[in-house]
């Protein structure tokens, strides 16, 4: 479900302007568009810094065996993807 929910919500960022005509400022809407795209590529960088410990459930480690991720961006910040 929260996977189809950002799907979805990506898809109406793009063909919301077909459906309505509401007046926007071209420098605005570019800087959007600028820090929507940052932010999709910090994303990217966390998923790539997890791998195959990244997943749709918020857990936390339980054991020695189950290390925190401390490489990539979460060498900045302790929860980068909340941040993007």
């Amino acid at each position: 479900v929260m996977v189809l929910t950002h799907a979805a919500w990506i898809f109406m960022l793009v063909t919301e302007p077909l459906f309505f005509s509401w007046p926007r400022s071209e420098a605005l809407t570019w800087l959007c568009l600028g820090g929507f795209t940052l932010a999709q590529l910090l994303r990217l960088w966390v998923l790539f810094s997890l791998r195959e410990q990244w997943n749709t459930s918020i857990m936390t480690p339980r054991g020695p065996e189950e290390e925190v991720c401390t490489s990539g961006p979460y060498q900045f910040v302790r929860h980068p993807n909340y941040v993007a």
